[in-house]
């Protein structure tokens, strides 16, 4: 099992709070964010920034409502987490 927590962030003046799970995958990680009911995992890419992806098998209509700036705070807060 994997404790879950709290990334919490400030994008274009709104403070938000998102349930998030980091997760070992070999010799990588992800972290699992839930963000407005959706699932997204946030992966390093080879450069070190933080991608996110869409797990196989979501409903993809949903997931492309999600604000993409909102995803890029959250992949640049995971980066400040980890520096």
């Amino acid at each position: 099992m994997f404790d879950v927590f709290d990334l919490e962030l400030h994008h274009l003046g709104t403070d938000y709070s998102f349930a998030t799970q980091l997760q070992q995958t070999g010799y990588s990680h992800r972290f699992i964010v839930n963000i407005q009911d959706c699932t997204f995992h946030f992966e390093p890419d080879d450069e070190g920034n933080y991608r996110a992806i869409i797990p196989y098998g979501a409903d993809e209509k949903a997931y492309m409502k999600t604000d993409p700036g909102l995803l890029s705070a959250v992949a640049e807060k995971i980066r400040e987490i980890l520096t």
